[in-house]
């Protein structure tokens, strides 16, 4: 850690996900790192404190003295069928540890100098042939974005009770140790990858060693703040990952496309992240000086199969 940030102590809500573990694993030998969850299992490299933001409660020790919150929050939007009450437990996971924060930082009077809040790229919507930048105007109309977009919305309510607020519109998250990946490999022990419909949708992804680094690049960096595509400038179509995921994997395989129908009935109205088509950019990491270590998926791609060797 830079040692001009000053940053001793790092909060994270949701730390026991993917993103959070590598972020431990990004930032625990420069600062204290300490988790909220609603288990008090144990986690290697911080210290860990119970919340139930259903509840609004949190163990306000965890709270004293942080210099940053990191609040990744929200339930896997992609686990099951999207009724009624999946709808509304989606959006309550992502809404209610907001809130819980909220009321203990005013509370307490406590003001972290930074606050980093999650979101998705899923806010912008299918937009077939467009380059999204932080700047690009959103579009309502399903429910990915409309979840998004209110997820932002409460995002906001932080503001006053930070120095400096950054939303994270976080990609695909390629990883070997979850993210999309297990999903496209499901079929590779058959020798046959597959992409959804026709494969053209593009994918905007980011290697999760990528993600820490990101995260840490705007710990250090004061002047970026607001809204932050997290996400590879290289994004690529469906069927050029499956591509060159082969092509890494230097084996033959059959490519196949899954047809739309198909998966509408095995998955229902799922399938709509499936055929997002979303080509997003970082404009603002790359603009402030931040360099990707995968800018490409060739490059991610081996160093996830190096990693699983």
């Amino acid at each position: 850690m830079n040692s001009e940030s000053k940053i001793k102590r790092i909060l994270i809500a949701g730390g026991s996900g993917l993103i959070g573990r590598q972020l431990i694993q990004s930032l625990h030998n420069d600062a204290e790192i300490r988790i909220l969850s609603r288990s008090r299992r144990p986690i290697e490299g911080a210290k860990v404190y119970y919340w139930n933001p259903d509840q609004n409660e949190i163990d306000p020790e965890s709270l004293y003295n942080v210099d940053v919150i990191i609040n990744l929050s929200g339930e896997n939007i992609g686990l099951s069928r999207w009724t009624k009450s999946r709808k509304e437990a989606l959006l309550s996971s992502r809404i209610r540890p907001i809130q819980c924060l909220v009321k203990s930082l005013e509370e307490l009077q406590l003001r972290p100098k930074l606050i980093i809040q999650a979101s998705a790229i899923g806010i912008y919507g299918s937009r077939k042939g467009e380059l999204l930048t932080e700047e690009s105007s959103l579009k309502g109309g399903d429910f990915v974005t409309e979840l998004n977009t209110q997820w932002e919305i409460e995002s906001k309510t932080l503001l006053p009770f930070c120095d400096r607020l950054v939303i994270i519109r976080t990609g695909l998250v390629l990883s070997a140790q979850g993210g999309i990946w297990p999903e496209l490999m499901m079929s590779s022990p058959f020798r046959i990858l597959t992409w959804f419909g026709r494969g053209e949708q593009v994918f905007s992804w980011i290697h999760i060693e990528d993600v820490g680094r990101a995260v840490r690049y705007l710990i250090e960096k004061n002047d970026l703040s607001e809204v932050v595509n997290l996400c590879a400038p290289g994004s690529l179509t469906q069927q050029e990952l499956m591509h060159t995921i082969g092509r890494v994997l230097d084996k033959f395989y059959l490519y196949l496309g899954i047809p739309e129908f198909l998966l509408r009935i095995i998955i229902g109205k799922r399938t709509a992240l499936l055929f997002e088509d979303q080509k997003v950019y970082p404009e603002k990491l790359l603009q402030h000086g931040f360099e990707f270590k995968y800018n490409n998926a060739e490059e991610a791609i081996k160093a996830i199969t190096e990693s699983i060797k």
